[in-house]
């Protein structure tokens, strides 16, 4: 009886852990910083960006995503703490399968303060790590 009763309790602890996980088939690639889009996409990664730059942008390749997907791209700023500046949500909508996503994010009225930066993309679901992107203004 006490090995039947750990058993079935064995497989409702399971069964709620397999439901709770999310899985995707989509994955990001090509994830690159500039201050300009070409055709949707950075044409080349930016590590190094001048304070002049009118606005940063993000690019990457949607692949493999089903209907509905949604990614995140957090922007963030590490002055004397880590200050995250924005957060936006693209949804691939009825679209899915492939995809160019970006995100801008417009020059301060004071300018870009000198330092490292990064956006964080992360496909919204439980199975997927997010993607960091580390560059500098000065």
């Amino acid at each position: 009886m006490k090995t039947t009763a750990i058993y079935f309790f064995s497989c409702v602890l399971l069964t709620l852990g397999l439901i709770s996980c999310e899985v995707t088939t989509a994955h990001l690639t090509d994830l690159s910083v500039c201050t300009s889009l070409s055709e949707n996409l950075c044409a080349a990664d930016m590590p190094v960006i001048s304070t002049d730059a009118e606005e940063l942008v993000v690019s990457c390749k949607l692949k493999n995503a089903p209907p509905a997907t949604e990614v995140t791209f957090t922007w963030v700023y590490y002055g004397d703490t880590r200050i995250e500046i924005d957060a936006v949500t693209l949804n691939s909508g009825n679209e899915g399968s492939e995809l160019d996503l970006h995100s801008t994010l417009s020059r301060p009225t004071n300018g870009w303060p000198i330092g490292t930066y990064e956006v964080v993309a992360k496909i919204l679901s439980a199975d997927k790590e997010p993607i960091v992107k580390q560059f500098t203004i000065q």
